[in-house]
C-alpha cells in the first residue's frame, strides 16, 4: 500500500486528517436474544442502511435499556456515517433525524466551523483510497484509527459552503438524468419478462406452427418413456432417473405440446453440508469448485472466481460432477435465483451448495430449459421465497412440482431462436444505458474532483486557516466536555446478561419449532445473515423443517 502524498493546495487552505475535524465513534448491537430490546421509539441504524443517502428512517427500532446494555449511544442529526466492515464497507450516509447505530458504523460529528456535508464528499471522492487502508484476515475492515489518521485539506469555512453547493446543485442535475436511465433499464426488464412469457405460452411461434409440421409432443414423450426404460433395464450403470415412468397429456391450448410436471423429466442435484469440507481444504489446483460468484456474468457459467478442491473431495459426490450444457441455479442466499448455464467445461468441476444442477437429457434442449428456468414462472416462485421467508431457500421439490407445456424439440429449437434474437435488442440497449450511466459516474468523479480541489470557485476566500484549526479544537473539547457532564446527570445503566448461542444450541433449549427468523435472530449470527447461511448448510442434517404457509419451522432431528 502506497502512502498517502498529499499534494498543493490552493492558497489559505491546509492538510489536516478527519480526526482533526471529527469527533468519532462507533456504535453497538443490543442483544439479539432479547426481543424486549428492539420494541421502542428510537432508531437504530444497520451499516447495510447506509447507501450515499440521508437517513430520514430506520428498519429497526430499540429503545433505553437497550442503550443502557450495549455499546450504542444516539447520536444527532447531521452525523456522518461511514460503514467500517462487511459487505456495505465504506459506504457512507447522513443522519436526517437523531439514532443510533450499531458497531459496524462509525459515526462522525462535526463541529460549527465545518461542513459535514463537505467532509462527506470528499471522504465520496477518496472510498477507494480509505478502502486501500483497511485491515484484518478474511474481513478486512476500516478502523476508527484509520478514519482518525485520513488526511483532508482544509478551507475556510465559507470556502467549503460554496464547494459544497456546487456539488449539490451538480449532482441534482445528474441524478435526475441517471433515474431516467433506471427507469429504462426497468422497462427492458419488463419487456424481457413479457418475452419469455410469451414463448412458453406459444406466442412466440404461433405462425411457425401454421408453417410446419412436427411429431406431436405426446408422441415423442411416449418414444422417450420406452426409451428411457430399455436404457435403465440393459445398462450396467443405470440411471437412476430413468427407473421411474413420468406422467404427461396432451396440452388442450397449444396444438402440438404436451403438459408434465418437471419430476422424473430432469435430474435436480445438490450437495447438503459438504459432508464437512472446511476453507482450508481448498487447494491451489484440481477440480473446480463453482459457487454463486460463477453465475454473476450473464447466461454462461464463468470459470474465473472458482476455488480447487482435492481429487478425492471430487469423486465422493458423483451426482454433482458437472457436464457440458448443465444448468445451475442458486438456490439460497443473497444470490437465490440466479442461473447459468455450462456451454464448456476446461477441467473436471463440481459445485458448493449454495447451487442446484439441472440436467435435462433428451426432453429439453438445454437452452430451452434455461430460459425456462429464468423465466416469470421460476422468478414468481424466488419472489414468493424471498418475500415469504427471512431466510429465502429454493428446494429442489419446489422446482420438480413445476407444472409446464412442452414443445416438440424443432419447436423448442425456433422458440430459443425468437427468444434471443429479441434478446439481442434490449440486451444492446442494456449495454448503451450502462455506458451512459459509467459517464455520468465518470463525471461525477470529474466534479468532485475538480470542486474539492478548489478549480470550481467563483471567488478565492483567504483566512487564517489554522486560526479556523484552532477553533474547531476548542469546539470539539467543549462538545466533550458538555457529553460527560450529562452523562454524568443519567441514571445507572441496568445491565442485562449476555449469550452467542450456535443454530443447534437455540433449538436445543425451545421446546417447539421456531420459524428462521425467529432462529437466525437468537444465534450468534444475527448481524450476519450470510454467515447464518453458512452454518445453517453445514448442520442441515440435524435440522427437521416443516413449511407452514410461506414460513418455515426448524425443530432439532432426534436420532433414535
Amino acid at each position: 500500500m502506497e502512502e498517502f502524498i498529499p499534494y498543493k493546495l490552493p492558497n489559505g487552505w491546509i492538510w489536516t486528517t478527519i480526526g482533526d475535524l471529527c469527533i468519532i465513534s462507533s456504535g453497538g448491537t443490543p442483544d439479539r436474544t432479547n426481543s424486549t430490546f428492539y420494541k421502542g421509539e428510537i432508531p437504530w441504524v444497520k451499516s447495510g442502511e447506509l447507501n450515499f443517502n440521508i437517513i430520514n428512517a430506520t428498519e429497526e427500532h430499540i429503545n433505553q435499556l437497550a442503550l443502557d446494555n450495549s455499546s450504542a449511544k444516539i447520536m444527532p442529526k447531521n452525523t456522518l456515517l461511514v460503514a467500517l466492515y462487511g459487505a456495505t464497507v465504506g459506504k457512507l450516509a447522513i443522519l436526517g433525524i437523531d439514532a443510533a447505530t450499531n458497531q459496524a458504523v462509525a459515526s462522525l460529528i462535526t463541529t460549527n466551523s465545518v461542513s459535514n456535508k463537505y467532509v462527506y464528499y470528499y471522504l465520496l471522492l477518496n472510498k477507494e483510497r480509505l478502502l486501500q487502508q483497511r485491515q484484518g484476515g478474511a474481513q478486512p475492515n476500516i478502523s476508527q484509527k484509520i478514519l482518525n489518521n485520513f488526511k483532508i485539506p482544509l478551507p475556510p469555512l465559507n470556502t467549503q459552503l460554496e464547494i459544497v453547493s456546487k456539488i449539490d446543485d451538480l449532482f441534482d442535475t445528474l441524478e435526475e438524468g441517471q433515474k431516467s436511465l433506471q427507469k429504462a433499464s426497468k422497462l427492458i426488464d419488463v419487456f424481457e419478462h413479457s418475452i419469455l412469457k410469451s414463448a412458453f405460452e406459444g406466442n412466440l411461434t404461433k405462425i411457425w406452427r401454421t408453417n410446419n409440421s412436427t411429431i406431436p409432443a405426446t408422441q415423442f414423450l411416449k418414444k422417450v418413456t420406452k426409451q428411457r426404460k430399455k436404457e435403465y433395464l440393459n445398462s450396467k450403470t443405470p440411471n437412476k432417473l430413468f427407473k421411474n415412468s413420468f406422467e404427461f397429456s396432451k396440452s388442450e391450448e397449444i396444438d402440438g405440446w404436451a403438459v408434465a410436471k418437471l419430476e422424473n423429466l430432469i435430474t435436480i442435484a445438490a450437495r447438503v453440508g459438504w459432508k464437512g469440507l472446511k476453507k482450508d481444504e481448498y487447494t491451489q489446483q484440481g477440480p473446480l469448485l463453482l459457487s454463486v460468484h460463477s453465475l454473476n456474468y450473464g447466461k454462461n457459467v464463468v470459470f474465473k472466481d472458482a476455488l480447487h478442491i482435492s481429487e478425492a473431495r471430487y469423486i465422493e459426490s458423483p451426482e454433482i460432477m458437472l457436464e457440458v450444457n448443465d444448468i445451475l441455479l442458486c438456490k439460497d442466499g443473497a444470490g437465490i435465483g440466479k442461473i447459468g448455464i455450462l456451454k464448456n467445461l476446461p477441467e473436471k468441476a463440481t459445485i458448493n451448495s449454495s447451487l442446484l444442477l439441472i440436467r435435462g437429457y433428451e426432453i429439453f434442449l438445454p437452452d430451452f430449459l434455461y430460459y425456462l428456468l429464468k423465466g416469470p414462472q421460476m422468478q414468481s416462485l424466488v419472489n414468493d421465497r424471498i418475500s415469504g421467508s427471512a431466510i429465502p431457500h429454493l428446494f429442489q421439490k419446489d422446482i420438480k412440482e413445476f407444472i409446464l407445456k412442452i414443445p416438440p424439440i424443432e419447436e423448442q429449437l425456433q422458440i430459443i431462436n425468437e427468444i434471443e434474437h429479441r434478446l439481442t435488442i434490449s440486451e444492446n440497449l442494456k449495454v448503451t444505458i450502462k455506458d451512459a450511466i459509467k459517464k455520468l459516474e465518470a463525471f461525477k468523479h470529474k466534479i468532485l474532483t475538480e470542486s474539492l480541489a478548489g478549480r470550481m470557485l467563483d471567488t478565492h476566500i483567504f483566512e487564517d486557516t489554522n486560526l479556523l484549526l484552532n477553533t474547531i479544537k476548542k469546539e470539539k473539547s467543549l462538545y466533550l466536555e458538555t457529553k460527560k457532564i450529562i452523562e454524568k446527570t443519567k441514571p445507572k445503566k441496568t445491565k442485562v446478561m449476555n449469550k452467542n448461542k450456535s443454530i443447534i444450541q437455540v433449538l436445543k433449549e425451545s421446546q417447539i419449532p421456531l420459524s428462521a427468523k425467529e432462529v437466525w435472530l437468537q444465534s450468534s449470527h444475527k448481524d450476519d445473515i450470510e454467515a447464518f447461511y453458512s452454518e445453517l448448510r453445514d448442520v442441515q442434517d440435524a435440522i427437521i423443517e416443516i413449511k407452514k404457509d410461506t414460513e418455515s419451522l426448524l425443530s432439532l432431528r432426534h436420532e433414535n
